[in-house]
């Protein structure tokens, strides 16, 4: 029971009415261990909070497109609409 609702939890809206535990293993440690995950975030994507928020939603944006289309530079760049050298620089930026 404990399993099921970590994955009901860890589950996003904007994907598929399925979710498999087993499959998103990061999206299941966030649920399972916040306070770990919060420690990670701040020493991996710390410096992020100190750019101006424009900029941060940015980076993040592309981090999640990069997460969506499996790290497929064109597929990210015609997705966010622009040229796949700003989505290089993005991601080197992160």
């Amino acid at each position: 029971m404990r399993y099921a609702r970590t994955a009901m939890n860890a589950s996003r809206l904007d994907r598929s009415s399925l979710t498999v535990f087993d499959r998103d293993a990061l999206a299941a440690t966030v649920v399972g261990a916040p306070d770990l995950m919060v420690r990670i975030f701040d020493n991996v994507l710390g410096a992020l909070n100190d750019l101006p928020e424009h900029d941060r939603d940015v980076l993040l944006d592309t981090l999640e497109a990069w997460l969506d289309h499996g790290g497929s530079i064109d597929q990210i760049a015609h997705h966010m609409f622009c040229y796949p050298n700003t989505v290089w620089q993005r991601l080197r930026r992160l």
